[in-house]
């Protein structure tokens, strides 16, 4: 353990991150200091990036990952209960903007947002160094998965925010802060630009205006791009039924028969697809009889059935897999009813305590989109939220089995960082056509 704790502490002096400098409006955030060039590095120097990274992940409190994904499914759920098609979220973003906004609450829409957010066993010191060690152990993860993750703050210029909720994000989150005139049409021009960049262009729009009592955003934005281990054949992928809730229609199937990860019980058949060294897979999900159905198994599970699945999985020699390509854009998809049935109405409304940020504030909204496209070499995926910080003088209105995974039917995903257990992106597909 000391050797661990050593490792870190090497880690995290070198990057610069104990300690906390002088409040600086337009500093950037330290991201691209974590992050290794990985191209650069020899093999034993990739080896031991993997090994500190991981030496990092062993660090971090396995029930706060376990209280970032509760909330992760809690929403998941809720948005189940509004959309009939096609769902993809990355939780890792929304819970990283919302745990971002959470360092500026207080009083009773702190708590609201602790229980909300299932950090009630946690102190907010405790939840910052632990997001800190988690994005720099994602970041540092794996040479042959490409993952990127971008915070920022931005200000309107003459809103003076606390200078120590700034700093917090800065420190904690590797935040970029800018200071903009937000009546400035370019702003919004600078803004969707820093999305599209930070997404590898997956995303390159977001925001169309910025309301006139706007004074802040709060965004995370994170791309994903990872091989397959083991890797679909294009010349096995072809035109076969999948059944969707009302009508068959023809996908390109991709097929496989491999050693991997094979999992069921009396609902559920699951299959774990790694990509890279296979600190990092997708999850698939399919009913176990085909007359049942994917939304009703979700909507009867709580979170502790959820998360145990993934201890279930176990190595079976010639698993038969049948997935299909497919490529789902999800959003813009405005978070705040989700958000307020889960439990943190206050924040939305006048008499927020938002005051660690500044006085007089409340969230105007919560806007979330996602998309991912999965192929025969792997699955590539970007995720933003973007939260809107405004003045309160504007309120708007309110028994055993085949080791077969055949995905011919709606299904559940997840792709997931094996080491740590965060849940990067969630997803159910309805509808391919």
């Amino acid at each position: 353990m000391k050797k661990i704790l050593s490792s870190l502490i090497i880690v995290l002096l070198t990057f610069g991150i104990v300690g906390c400098d002088e409040f600086n409006p337009e500093t950037s955030g330290l991201m691209n200091t974590v992050k290794p060039d990985f191209e650069r590095l020899s093999k034993e120097d990739v080896s031991k990036v993997y090994a500190e990274a991981d030496d990092i992940a062993q660090t971090l409190p396995s029930e706060l990952i376990d209280s970032m994904n509760a909330f992760a499914f809690d929403l998941f759920q809720e948005l189940e209960k509004e959309e009939d098609s096609n769902i993809f979220i990355s939780p890792f973003s929304i819970t990283t903007a919302l745990t971002m906004l959470y360092n500026g609450t207080d009083t009773f829409t702190k708590e609201e947002m602790k229980e909300v957010l299932h950090y009630d066993s946690y102190e907010l010191s405790e939840i910052n160094e632990a997001y800190q060690k988690l994005i720099i152990s994602l970041l540092r993860a794996d040479a042959d998965v490409e993952l990127d993750i971008a915070n920022s703050v931005w200000i309107k210029d003459d809103f003076k925010p606390r200078e120590m909720f700034v700093e917090q994000l800065r420190q904690y989150y590797f935040s970029e802060v800018f200071n903009r005139d937000f009546s400035d049409s370019n702003t919004v021009d600078e803004i969707n630009n820093w999305i599209n960049d930070a997404t590898n262009e997956m995303i390159p729009h977001m925001l169309d205006d910025i309301n006139p009592f706007t004074v802040m955003y709060l965004i995370n934005a994170i791309y994903f791009k990872g091989d397959w281990t083991h890797p679909f054949e294009e010349a096995d992928t072809k035109d076969e039924s999948f059944h969707m809730t009302d009508e068959i229609i023809d996908v390109p199937m991709m097929n496989q028969v491999e050693t991997l990860d094979f999992f069921y019980n009396e609902d559920l058949i699951g299959v774990e697809l790694p990509y890279g060294r296979q600190r990092m897979s997708m999850y698939g999900f399919v009913p176990r009889d085909q007359t049942n159905n994917i939304d009703g198994i979700i909507e009867k599970m709580d979170f502790n059935d959820f998360n145990t699945l993934f201890d279930e999985f176990k190595e079976v020699d010639n698993v038969e897999v049948k997935l299909p390509k497919f490529k789902v854009e999800y959003g813009v998809k405005e978070l705040k009813d989700a958000l307020t049935n889960l439990g943190m109405g206050s924040a939305f409304v006048d008499g927020a305590d938002l005051t660690k940020i500044e006085e007089n504030l409340y969230v105007g909204s919560v806007a979330h989109k996602a998309i991912i496209e999965v192929n025969e070499e792997g699955s590539e995926a970007a995720g933003a939220t973007i939260i809107d910080i405004r003045l309160e003088s504007y309120i708007e209105p309110d028994t055993t089995i085949d080791p077969v995974f055949i995905a011919d039917q709606p299904f559940l995903f997840v792709i997931r960082d094996n080491e740590t257990g965060a849940i990067l992106f969630m997803g159910k597909i309805n509808d391919l056509t």
